[in-house]
């Protein structure tokens, strides 16, 4: 396997965790579905076959471990979560990209529990470009996205996430930033509306 298709194969396992989890816990057809379809993807790239607990076990490692990877220019097409390319992230026109594998598995359960679409409107953030100079903010980690979703407002996005409907197990933070909503990755939970 190349460089960057193992890089894609993590992200997909990071992004699969939620589904897991919906899996166990509420039994859906539909993560049951997209799991068993990583499942065979996965083995069928690696060639080592892969069950519902070793993939369970691998993606869970992935999270703990938190490594935040960076796509170079080739690797920018992979679809990363339901429509979501790692090119999506590079909205300040870079050649490459930072993105944690926790936030795309946060993303991924938004998407997956509004069921629509994402516009990524502000991604990877070079430190020279950063509006605090000097100062790396999430956005310089690839640990923070900003985004419009069509059919839903940011206040719907917050207010479910407040509820604990969505993303009630993730270490997140949750906000509304004008007529966008605001996602990153963190210790605790927070909330906020600027």
């Amino acid at each position: 396997m190349t460089k960057s298709e193992i890089l894609r194969l993590q992200l997909r396992l990071a992004a699969a965790a939620a589904d897991i989890e919906k899996w166990k816990e509420q039994g859906t057809a539909a993560a049951a579905a997209r799991v068993k379809r990583i499942m065979k993807d996965v083995s069928r790239r690696t060639g080592h076959y892969y069950d519902e607990l070793r993939l369970e076990m691998e993606s869970k490692r992935l999270l703990r471990r938190g490594e935040i990877v960076r796509f170079e220019q080739d690797d920018l097409g992979g679809v990363l979560c339901a429509g979501v390319t790692a090119r999506d992230f590079a909205t300040h026109g870079t050649d490459y990209v930072l993105i944690h594998p926790e936030l795309i598995a946060a993303l991924g359960e938004v998407v997956r529990y509004f069921n629509t679409g994402i516009e990524v409107t502000r991604g990877y953030v070079p430190p020279h470009e950063h509006r605090q100079a000097g100062r790396k903010g999430r956005h310089c980690k690839g640990m923070a996205v900003r985004f419009k979703s069509g059919g839903v407002t940011p206040q719907e996005y917050f207010d479910a996430a407040m509820e604990d409907r969505v993303l009630a197990e993730q270490r997140v933070g949750v906000g509304v930033i004008g007529e966008e909503s605001y996602l990153d990755v963190r210790k605790r939970r927070g909330f906020w509306v600027a």
